[in-house]
């Protein structure tokens, strides 16, 4: 009888590599944590995981020549993620547990690239509102930064988190959306600073390079003078 080959019984060090601004990720059965911790060393991308017990979880993966965050969101299933980016690269990533149940270790499991092509893959928004309530002063951070993503579901998901919070701190990173390069954002940034009174801002927009934009600061400074003069 010919000798029996070696059990791979044991986990090994996942395989991460960066090419091209795009990773490669195998791995067979190894803690969360560790493949997080390789990728970090190959992407230069700060994870972090705000689950210690999920952290834990074994995990097989094999996805080819994914952008960072879409081979992150693989990885990452189960998780409200938040970005943060740095002249338009991804510098970090903060994996949050969602409000329910969180899934099992075999639903994070990747056992093969995604069967739709990643560009044809809808992918979950970051909750900002959670993170709110977490760690404001790193949801404003995350928020901020998300306005300069290339993606403008991104910056909407961003702007839509602030509509509701008073503070006037959120004030600095609204009127940065005034400069949104879709005019709908710009739209939704004006309205929310005329909701709190900041009509120096929305002046501003007057002369806007969109007529909708120029539009929508004239109807609401005239809602503004209205609602002024009913109270005196």
């Amino acid at each position: 009888m010919g000798s029996e080959a070696p059990s791979d019984t044991h986990s090994t060090n996942p395989l991460v590599t960066l090419s091209e601004g795009h990773l490669t990720v195998r791995a067979v059965d190894v803690p969360l944590s560790d493949l997080l911790q390789e990728i970090r060393e190959k992407s230069h991308i700060q994870v972090e995981l705000k689950d210690e017990e999920a952290a834990e979880n074994r995990i097989t993966v094999d996805l080819q020549n994914l952008p960072p965050n879409l081979a992150l969101e693989q990885i990452l299933r189960g998780f409200n993620l938040a970005y943060f980016y740095e002249n338009d690269r991804l510098a970090k990533v903060v994996a949050l547990p969602l409000a329910s149940t969180p899934l099992p270790a075999k639903a994070l499991s990747s056992p093969s690239p995604p069967e739709t092509p990643p560009a044809q893959k809808k992918r979950e928004l970051p909750n900002f509102e959670e993170l709110l309530e977490r760690d404001r002063a790193a949801a404003l951070k995350a928020i901020n930064e998300a306005l300069a993503s290339p993606d403008p579901e991104v910056r909407r998901a961003a702007l839509e988190a602030l509509e509701d919070d008073e503070e006037p701190d959120v004030v600095p990173i609204l009127s940065r959306a005034l400069r949104d390069p879709d005019p709908s954002i710009r739209m939704e940034a004006l309205e929310a600073l005329a909701e709190r009174g900041e009509l120096q801002l929305v002046k501003g927009a007057l002369s806007d390079q969109n007529s909708e934009v120029r539009e929508k600061a004239a109807e609401l400074l005239e809602d503004a003078k209205i609602r002024s003069s009913l109270t005196k």
